[in-house]
């Protein structure tokens, strides 16, 4: 399970009138996630594609706060 927090710099990024916005920042996260990126390569790549979008510069200070939760493995009979 993973869990993730951000500010306005990300989600505001914006070419024109156009916002990166909240939907294509998880599209972004969930991809990393699904190739069981590591957290610092999840925010390195979230940062990436918000200023790609912006055309290279964001104009608003970011904050960004990834967690990954992992569950406990399901007790074997071997491991007992």
């Amino acid at each position: 399970m993973a869990h993730g927090f951000t500010r306005s710099g990300i989600t505001e990024a914006r070419v024109g009138g156009n916002l990166f916005g909240y939907e294509r920042m998880m599209e972004v996260v969930c991809e990393a996630f699904a190739r069981s990126a590591a957290l610092p390569d999840i925010g390195a790549g979230l940062l990436s594609a918000a200023r790609d979008f912006a055309g290279g510069t964001l104009h608003d200070d970011v904050c960004l706060l990834l967690v990954r939760h992992r569950s406990a493995p399901a007790a074997h009979p071997t491991n007992l």
